[in-house]
């Protein structure tokens, strides 16, 4: 699960790797967060784009290929937080 560019980054040290998870984990649950409370369609988007990044950004491709399509709107959003939320399980078990 872990990109190449987090190895690079810590240099492979496990303790910043972890560390570096640890933060990536917060801020795309941040995101997802913010996603289940948007009002508005651009908001939707806005935060999908972010959740996409953040997921792409630690190697959960799974997650960021969901986000992908909520943010172009491929999927309803009933649908696409179940998809979203049980990626992220898999992707970042406790």
């Amino acid at each position: 699960m872990v990109s190449s560019a987090l190895y690079d980054i810590t240099g492979g040290d496990p303790v910043q790797m972890q560390a570096l998870i640890r933060e990536f984990r917060l801020a795309i649950l941040r995101s997802i967060d913010d996603m289940k409370a948007t009002a508005t369609e651009r908001e939707w988007r806005d935060c999908a784009h972010r959740l996409k990044g953040g997921a792409l950004a630690i190697g959960a491709d799974h997650l960021a290929a969901i986000a992908a399509d909520a943010e172009s709107g491929a999927i309803p959003r009933a649908d696409c937080m179940k998809l979203i939320d049980e990626a992220f399980a898999a992707e970042f078990p406790e």
